[in-house]
């Protein structure tokens, strides 16, 4: 049976020390707190049972607002009236084991609603598993965003100011970059900005041949990167799509004439006879790719090490790092466009076209 999709906007909140120094009758009043905040919250939203679905997580809650573009910034309108309540309750609070902070993740991405085994609606995908790691880079009453709706904020007058970037090592040791909501002008809001990570990544250190094919197929497929980009799972999908032309290259050239024969490519065939409908194939079983085979984690561990040479999630470089790939692998620019008119003539009609 074919997934249900929608477009899911998260706000992931998680109360900071939950259990520590605290007895269960704490733990259960910032609880049922959190929750009376919560729903106080969302109810001038007019959010229906169709739009909204609530995932405790024990010492929080997601909060998933489904297919709902209207207000575009109700996520992050949601996070900061819900800091704004706490702290208004946290100084009507005399216990300081009743008093309590949260950090706040949110993310937007196209994920699968599913029925779980209790007979609910839940939500599976890569946006929900992102909303929790966006969340964990959080301090004390923070606010951090992902990249799908940083790149949508960002454009408005409202937000353009109001964001830092923050990278930090998340799981399978991948440095990943959320946007820190900054507003001095509210006091609840913790502004603090953390110290970004460091890269191990040397001058000197020669950009290996793999990583210099994934930079020629990024500038070589631009057009076609800028016309699909946008939402967090498009770009996810694109790493991938661009980083299985890269395996097709450096597995080709590794064979002799006789392997090449029989070669078959990792995604192209008679079907797949385009960059778009490689790009669909990949975006129909992304979840499955992120879920069962890791290979979007795989991906990133490789590029990880050259992530200062990257911008816009892996989808473009900077002038040091085409700089570097000229100087240090000249090679390619002629190589690569030999090969890829021998094994995908459909490229030169696209060109033809373009």
């Amino acid at each position: 049976m074919e997934a249900k999709t929608a477009l899911v906007k998260y706000i992931f909140l998680d109360v900071v020390n939950y259990s520590h120094e605290r007895s269960v009758e704490a733990q259960t009043e910032i609880i049922n707190t959190l929750n009376h905040i919560v729903k106080e919250t969302i109810e001038p939203f007019n959010l229906n049972q169709e739009n909204l679905i609530y995932l405790p997580t024990g010492d929080g809650i997601c909060i998933c607002i489904i297919n709902t573009l209207d207000p575009y910034d109700i996520h992050l309108q949601i996070a900061i009236t819900i800091l704004q309540k706490l702290d208004v309750y946290n100084n009507q609070q005399d216990d300081k084991k009743r008093k309590f902070d949260l950090r706040i993740g949110i993310n937007e991405n196209q994920d699968n609603i599913i029925t779980d085994i209790n007979e609910h609606t839940n939500i599976a995908g890569a946006g929900i598993n992102y909303a929790q790691r966006i969340m964990g880079m959080a301090g004390n009453n923070q606010i951090f965003v992902g990249q799908s709706v940083y790149e949508q904020l960002v454009q408005r007058e409202k937000y353009n100011n109001n964001f830092h970037s923050e990278t930090q090592i998340i799981k399978h040791d991948i440095p990943y970059t959320a946007y820190h909501y900054i507003n001095t002008d509210l006091p609840f809001i913790n502004s603090i900005i953390k110290r970004n990570i460091q890269t191990n990544i040397k001058i000197d250190e020669k950009i290996p041949k793999e990583i210099a094919v994934y930079r020629f197929f990024t500038k070589f497929f631009e057009e076609d990167i800028i016309r699909l980009s946008g939402h967090g799972s498009n770009n996810y999908t694109l790493i991938i799509l661009l980083y299985y032309l890269t395996e097709d290259y450096m597995k080709f050239i590794s064979m002799d004439k006789l392997e090449r024969k029989k070669w078959q490519s990792k995604i192209f065939n008679d079907n797949i006879n385009s960059f778009d409908k490689a790009y669909q194939l990949i975006e129909k079983s992304f979840f499955w790719l992120i879920c069962d085979s890791s290979s979007y984690y795989i991906i990133l561990l490789k590029l990880q090490k050259w992530s200062k040479l990257f911008k816009n999630e892996y989808l473009s470089y900077n002038k040091t790092f085409d700089k570097k790939v000229k100087t240090e692998w000249a090679g390619l620019s002629r190589e690569i466009p030999i090969y890829l008119l021998e094994m995908y003539p459909w490229i030169q009609n696209e060109e033809k076209n373009n």
